[in-house]
């Protein structure tokens, strides 16, 4: 998606809560690398929704705009 390092991401439920970019497939949440889905998984547990695998494309925004649709956008070009 050309988000470089060090890019800011926003949890869409809760703009206080955020992780960075730190690769390709990687983000830096709560200080420990993980996969979008998995730093989004982890926050859903934590608000009592104990499903067991979430696409974290969907939850986590860049700019205000979720990571699914600028997958599309890269995706289209």
């Amino acid at each position: 998606m050309g988000l470089a390092p060090g890019a800011v991401l926003t949890f869409a439920r809760d703009p206080a809560v955020t992780c960075e970019v730190v690769g390709p497939s990687k983000v830096r949440f709560r200080g420990q690398e993980a996969s979008a889905s998995a730093a989004e998984l982890q926050l859903m547990h934590e608000r009592g929704q104990m499903w067991s695998a979430i696409n974290g494309w969907d939850y986590w925004l860049h700019d205000v705009v979720k990571l699914s649709v600028l997958k599309r956008r890269d995706g289209a070009d």
